[in-house]
């Protein structure tokens, strides 16, 4: 119940210290993402939204308890396999964050094929991962969706089959909002007047609901290249951890 509370969300958001993360896990050459989402340290504004909700009283450790008086306990659940370049210690610092705002969090590295299954069994609180969308890519349909990821599956279902389907009784009106102007960027030409209109507004919805909490983006990353290879860009973006892109482009020079 806590993470449908628009206003639990927000206290995560503001209990992060993005650049604390950029300095210590990224060196400080990632980027904060102002344009995507609300990048303000403010433990005083967590504070205040968590006593908002009800989350007043704490237990023997200083920890808040839910706002019926029980336990909260979150886990903070990334990939074991450890591909993707500091994830797990951006983790870490972000429940270290959480909890001093009270919030008792805990980072855990779970096996790859173990979270894919929690998550799709909505066993799963927060998870993290890393993604290469960001909100200055207009062609792309924009960071989460639920078929992309295995994320609030029922939502999901819904989603693709809305038809003689029961929509989901903790399905907020603002994400049906959100997937209809995801859906409404297909009938466009990317960049045209009215996909750009989609795209703000599909921006907007995203920035206020906060279903995904941006750390850093823009992280440099290297890669070890043979200069036998042709048609290679020497810079630029890259794709996620532990993907292989195709080859029908890049040749061996002879």
């Amino acid at each position: 119940a806590l993470f449908n509370d628009v206003r639990f969300r927000q206290a995560c958001n503001y209990a992060m210290n993005r650049q604390e993360i950029n300095d210590n896990v990224f060196l400080g050459f990632a980027k904060l993402p102002d344009n995507i989402q609300d990048s303000e340290y403010s433990p005083e504004k967590a504070n205040a939204l968590l006593d908002e909700i009800g989350m007043t009283e704490r237990d023997s450790n200083g920890f808040r308890l839910s706002p019926d008086g029980q336990e909260v306990r979150i886990l903070i659940e990334y990939p074991a396999a450890g591909q993707m370049y500091g994830l797990k210690q951006a983790t870490e610092l972000f429940a270290a964050q959480l909890q001093e705002v009270g919030i008792n969090a805990e980072p855990r590295a779970t096996d790859d094929a173990v979270l894919s299954e929690r998550a799709v069994s909505k066993d799963v609180q927060i998870g993290a991962w890393e993604t290469y969308i960001n909100a200055t890519d207009r062609d792309a349909l924009f960071t989460v969706t639920p078929g992309w990821i295995e994320w609030c599956p029922d939502w999901s279902w819904w989603e693709g089959n809305p038809t003689g389907t029961e929509r989901p009784a903790d399905m907020p009106d603002e994400f049906v909002a959100y997937v209809q102007a995801v859906q409404d960027r297909i009938q466009y030409v990317p960049r045209v007047p009215e996909d750009a209109a989609l795209y703000e507004n599909l921006l907007s919805i995203y920035k206020d609901y906060f279903w995904a909490i941006v750390t850093v983006t823009n992280v440099p990353t290297t890669r070890i290249i043979s200069h036998r290879l042709g048609n290679i860009a020497r810079a630029g973006a890259t794709t996620s951890s532990g993907y292989c892109r195709g080859f029908e482009v890049v040749y061996i020079k002879q």
